[in-house]
């Protein structure tokens, strides 16, 4: 029976979550970014909105292969992915419609979202149109400007 710590990857705000753990993890990984990062056993509590936020962050497309990723996108990531994180913490979290917490207190962060949502909408960075496709049967949301995948050699 595997402990709590051999069935999950490091918590994203850890100290065990260092952008050079990052970049020596995806290199071992020839798989595509975004279902490895939604994978609890590779990165724990890593969810689809962090996931799109991030890799938007790094404009890193979410198919791109992991193990491609330069040493210089690994470290945008590990920096989208612990400012994203620690910036919804600071507003209650990500609330939808449907979901309140406390004394129906709602998360506020859905107003700082990048991408996720915004879909036919204008990319904050570049103007261009955020589209949703999906990846890893998950809604995702990127720009296809700032989010080019890479070109096979």
């Amino acid at each position: 029976l595997k402990s709590v710590e051999e069935k999950y990857g490091p918590e994203p705000l850890s100290e065990s979550f260092s952008a050079d753990w990052l970049y020596q993890s995806l290199k071992r990984k020839n798989r595509a970014l975004k279902p490895l990062l939604l994978d609890q056993s590779f990165i724990a509590g890593l969810g689809n909105i962090y996931v799109d936020e991030a890799l938007w962050f790094a404009k890193l497309h979410p198919l791109s292969s992991a193990s491609k990723t330069s040493r210089t996108k690994s470290n945008d990531l590990h920096k989208g992915i612990q400012s994203i994180l620690a910036e919804s913490i600071r507003n209650n979290g990500t609330t939808f419609s449907t979901f309140f917490y406390g004394e129906n207190a709602s998360g506020e962060f859905i107003s700082s979202l990048n991408v996720f949502g915004r879909d036919g909408e204008s990319c904050k960075r570049c103007g261009k149109v955020i589209v949703k496709i999906r990846v890893a049967q998950r809604g995702t949301h990127i720009c296809t400007n700032c989010q080019r995948k890479a070109k096979a050699v």
